[in-house]
C-alpha cells in the first residue's frame, strides 16, 4: 500500500505505474489515481508535506543574518561583535512561497516589521501577518536577501529562495540538491 500527496494546487498527472497506465479524476478536493484494483488518493491540501513511501519532509541548517547590521559593519558603523546572527534547522515547504520565520527569530535578529501582508494558509484561512526588513539567507553554501513573512513557530524556505539559489528538493533522500545544469553556482533566469 502506498499513500501520495501532493503540495500543490493544480496538477496534470500522467503515468504508467508498473507496466499498468493509470488515470486521473479529478474531486471537489482530491485526486484519485485508479490501476486495475490498485487506488490513491491526492489531497490538495498545502498543509499536506510531500510524502511517499521513502520520502518524508526537507530540513536543513539555515544561517540567518540582519542585513542591515551587515550593511552597518560593512560600512564602519557597527562593530562586528554587533552582527546578530541565528544559525538553526529550517523546514523546506515548497508549499510556501515565500520565506516565514517565528517572531522569536525576528526578535533574536532585530529585524524590523516594515508592513504588514495578508498571508493565506493551507485551510483557506487569512489574516495579516509582519513582512520584515531584509533577512540574509544563507543554506548549502549559498546566500540571498529577502524579506520574510513573520507567523507560526518555525523557520520555513518556500520557494523564492529555492528558486534564488537554483536548489532542487530531492524528497527521497530529505535533502536539497544543486540544479545539475549547473551545480557549481546559482544561475538567475530573466
Amino acid at each position: 500500500m502506498w499513500n501520495i500527496s501532493i503540495d500543490i494546487k493544480t496538477v496534470t498527472i500522467v503515468g504508467i505505474l508498473g507496466n499498468r497506465a493509470w488515470s486521473v479524476r479529478e474531486n471537489t478536493r482530491q485526486k484519485v489515481i485508479k490501476n486495475s484494483g490498485a487506488q490513491a488518493m491526492l489531497a490538495f491540501n498545502r498543509s499536506s508535506r510531500v510524502v511517499s513511501e521513502g520520502m518524508g519532509e526537507v530540513r536543513v541548517q539555515v544561517k540567518l543574518t540582519n542585513a542591515v547590521d551587515e550593511i552597518f559593519v560593512n560600512r564602519g558603523l557597527l562593530n562586528p561583535n554587533q552582527l546578530r546572527v541565528c544559525e538553526t534547522q529550517a523546514l523546506v515547504d515548497t508549499g510556501a512561497v515565500r520565506t516565514v520565520l517565528p517572531q522569536s527569530i525576528v526578535e533574536k535578529l532585530g529585524l524590523k516589521i516594515r508592513s504588514q501582508q495578508i498571508a493565506k494558509y493551507a485551510d483557506g484561512r487569512q489574516e495579516p501577518v509582519g513582512l520584515t526588513e531584509p533577512v540574509i539567507i544563507e543554506m548549502e553554501g549559498r546566500e540571498t536577501t529577502e524579506a520574510a513573512l513573520v507567523a507560526g513557530d518555525e523557520v520555513l524556505i518556500g520557494q523564492t529562495v529555492l528558486e534564488t539559489l537554483d536548489l532542487l528538493v530531492d524528497c527521497k533522500n530529505q535533502r536539497l540538491i544543486p540544479n545539475p545544469e549547473h551545480p557549481e553556482y546559482p544561475v538567475f533566469r530573466i
